[in-house]
């Protein structure tokens, strides 16, 4: 599914195991809101940080790429690599878009995509990172598959604009209403996802449940991986100023 491109030099086969790994997913719409997101985190990254950043795109232009690879040298004290993968989000067409897209769809093939990581943190690209994701990285653990933020509105009345009533209990969710989580910030074990054949069970999923959903991604991940496989993080990772 995907085309990757380098802008440093080809990617070993097997990356430095202390590096932090950072997925983003965006389009050329979505430039600006990355740009923020990447240099945001790598300037709250502490100096020696090793930064592995995917970006899974979805409709670069050249001059976003250019762009994006002036983080190499913008922010010193920080060891970062630049990886783009192009990402074909055909398959996910026919489930609602957001914000006029289906780019938010690319996370769920990580675990294709980087068979040479077992960890990374998956991060949107409207998140502003205050904090050293190191804090983060250090609360991986082999146990768990998704380390997650509960989000504030529950699980079965979702409000999200519409505030649609949506029963993920009808498509097999164990999950306490309390107990709905956020995937705009998640920190996923790939190595569990490919073991457990998450793309197989994902893609099934959608093809039954995805059109009938409002957020078909982050319902899946609930749905799939309730707690205990979903670790639960502190509030602050997802906090919201107002």
């Amino acid at each position: 599914m995907s085309d990757a491109a380098e802008m440093k030099n080809p990617a070993p086969a097997t990356l430095e195991k202390n590096a932090v790994a950072v997925a983003c997913a965006s389009d050329h719409n979505y430039f600006c809101g990355l740009l923020v997101t990447l240099h945001s985190l790598c300037t709250h990254a502490a100096e020696g940080t090793q930064l592995h950043l995917y970006i899974l795109d979805a409709g670069l232009e050249p001059a976003d790429r250019e762009a994006l690879g002036t983080l190499l040298h913008a922010i010193p004290g920080r060891q970062i690599e630049l990886h783009f993968h192009a990402i074909d989000t055909s398959a996910y067409q026919h489930l609602p878009a957001w914000r006029g897209n289906h780019v938010a769809y690319a996370r769920l093939q990580l675990q294709d995509l980087l068979p040479e990581e077992d960890f990374i943190v998956y991060t949107d690209v409207d998140t502003l990172w205050l904090r050293d994701i190191n804090e983060l990285w250090a609360l991986r653990t082999p146990d768990a598959v998704l380390w997650a933020v509960p989000d504030g509105s529950g699980l079965r009345h979702y409000s999200s604009g519409d505030g649609r009533a949506i029963d993920l209990s009808k498509m097999g969710s164990t999950a306490e209403p309390c107990d709905y989580f956020c995937s705009g910030l998640l920190m996923m074990n790939l190595r569990r996802l490919r073991e457990e054949h998450f793309t197989e069970r994902c893609l099934e999923a959608l093809r039954r449940f995805g059109a009938t959903l409002s957020f078909p991604d982050q319902d899946l991940y609930n749905i799939l991986y309730p707690r205990p496989a979903t670790t639960f993080l502190d509030p602050m990772w997802g906090e919201f100023s107002v």
